[in-house]
């Protein structure tokens, strides 16, 4: 599990000092490269091998949300009467493998991790909608039942989509 998230503006030189007050297991770092993963123990801190997050998500729950951007605030709220969607096992694996193609859209879109009301903990993915809807391939298993609900949330006046991905366990 990811703990924190940090996408830098200017690459940042020396991570693991950079780290050092985070008190944390494991960090996502876009530093102006590619997506990082660095993780803490009993030496410091230390960048992991692969390069991002995409292998630690498993589609054993996936879940697109409706959000509407509330200005003045600086954070989105899930839409009333706008319900989630939740992809069926089948129709999940196909969407996660699908989405590996996007794997650093992805990656750069989750911004923390939640509890699901099915008791998993999942990364979660925000894109604008438009973003979102050029990642659907709507000939897929998964495609009409996403585009169906995409045109919902938008009719309903939603700004982005929240993704929620389990983390493997």
């Amino acid at each position: 599990m990811i703990d924190v998230f940090l996408k830098t503006n200017t690459p940042i030189q020396d991570v693991p000092s950079a780290l050092s007050g985070f008190q944390s297991r494991r960090v996502q770092l876009r530093n102006g490269g590619a997506t990082e993963i660095w993780e803490k123990s009993s030496n410091g801190w230390r960048k992991q091998p692969r390069i991002g997050c995409y292998e630690d998500l498993c589609p054993d729950h996936i879940e697109l949300i409706a959000y509407t951007v509330v200005f003045g605030g600086g954070y989105a709220e899930a839409i009333d009467g706008c319900v989630s969607l939740t992809l069926p096992k089948g129709e999940a694996v196909a969407w996660l493998r699908h989405m590996e193609r996007y794997k650093y859209n992805l990656e750069d879109a989750i911004g923390c991790s939640i509890n699901v009301k099915s008791g998993r903990h999942c990364a979660l993915a925000v894109f604008a909608l438009g973003e979102f809807k050029t990642m659907v391939d709507t000939d897929a298993i998964w495609g009409p039942r996403v585009i169906d609900w995409f045109n919902r949330a938008k009719s309903a006046g939603a700004d982005e989509v929240g993704i929620a991905i389990a983390h493997k366990k």
